[in-house]
């Protein structure tokens, strides 16, 4: 009887023990996650871009500007480049170098999935299940604005940002953050409206000239001045005529 007891909590224990692992393996994976989601929001400002706003990874409904729908953005991995640059250099310098590279050549960088809207009233967009560490080291993603909305005058895209991972908690020390925000910017400026031309003043037309004789009148002239002349010229021969006779 014993013995079988025996048996029997063996055979539970040898049950229980694959039960146990996994939730150790569930708890360890909701402790360490292994990927992270970043989330986007896109703001859009008039005219001027505001005073520089460090994106602490935590949202910020005070960051201003409007959400901006439309904007696609692409995501790179850069671990091996951020890391090479980060040999002998300050961690601002090593992100500044990254992007000098990919604004002159972006052919050697690897994309992380496909180009992603923002979209819905927040002008938001996520990138899901990023693994916090590329060929076992901290990750580090580059997000490009790679398509700019063309219902706006944009006259300043959003620059692009590099993120190295882990990123900490703010308001949580010694812990990181799984959920990451960011707040990418542009400037937009209203178009000026075009000066209205004025419109042409109407050419006037030229006044006609004065009456001319039609060819009848004309004739009728002639006629009546021809018989003026006749006349004034037998007036003088009779008065000429009759001078003589009185002498």
């Amino acid at each position: 009887m014993k013995l079988r007891k025996i048996f029997a909590s063996f055979v539970l224990v040898f049950l229980l023990a694959p039960l146990v692992e996994v939730g150790q393996r569930e708890v360890r994976a909701i402790e360490n996650p292994e990927t992270a989601t970043f989330v986007l929001h896109k703001r859009v400002f008039d005219d001027n871009m505001p005073e520089y706003k460090e994106n602490t990874g935590l949202e910020m409904p005070d960051f201003g500007g409007r959400a901006l729908n439309g904007a696609g953005f692409t995501v790179y991995d850069v671990t091996a480049k951020y890391h090479a640059a980060l040999v002998g250099k300050t961690q601002a310098e090593a992100i500044a170098a990254v992007i000098d590279e990919y604004n002159d050549d972006a052919v050697g960088f690897t994309k992380v999935g496909n180009e992603q809207f923002t979209a819905d009233p927040e002008g938001t967009t996520k990138f899901v299940d990023l693994p916090l560490y590329s060929n076992d080291i901290d990750a580090a993603y580059l997000f490009v604005e790679t398509t700019t909305p063309t219902n706006l005058n944009i006259v300043q895209n959003a620059i692009p940002v590099l993120v190295s991972l882990p990123i900490e908690d703010p308001t949580n020390e010694g812990q990181s953050l799984t959920t990451i925000n960011l707040y990418p910017k542009n400037v937009s400026r209203e178009e000026p409206k075009p000066t209205p031309k004025p419109e042409p003043k109407p050419t006037p037309k030229p006044k006609p000239p004065g009456r001319l004789p039609q060819t009848g009148e004309a004739k009728t002239m002639i006629g009546l001045f021809g018989v003026l002349i006749v006349g004034t010229v037998s007036i003088i021969w009779f008065k000429r005529n009759s001078s003589k006779k009185t002498n």
